[in-house]
């Protein structure tokens, strides 16, 4: 579902904030996806499994589980601005 709604929407939709393991498919899978129409697309993914190994190519950021507000907020901030934070970044 999430993945035909950005398809309907990707000229307008700036960041994706997904869970790597919600509504039954694999986050990866999305994540595929979601690249396969638009490549560069700004990606936060939340996991309380820890950083997903071999996620890093292309505009994805992470935050762990639990997190609060602020680092949910940092996490788009920087994904809206270009900044250099990515999955296995410090």
């Amino acid at each position: 579902m999430g993945v035909g709604l950005f398809a309907q929407h990707a000229d307008v939709i700036d960041v994706v904030l997904m869970d790597l393991t919600t509504g039954g498919s694999v986050g990866t899978d999305t994540l595929s996806a979601l690249r396969a129409l638009r490549p560069q697309v700004r990606v936060i993914l939340t996991s309380g499994g820890g950083e997903p190994p071999g996620l890093a190519v292309g505009p994805v950021f992470f935050v762990q589980k639990p997190y609060d507000i602020v680092e949910l907020r940092t996490a788009l901030r920087c994904a809206l601005a270009g900044c250099a934070r990515r999955v296995g970044s410090p």
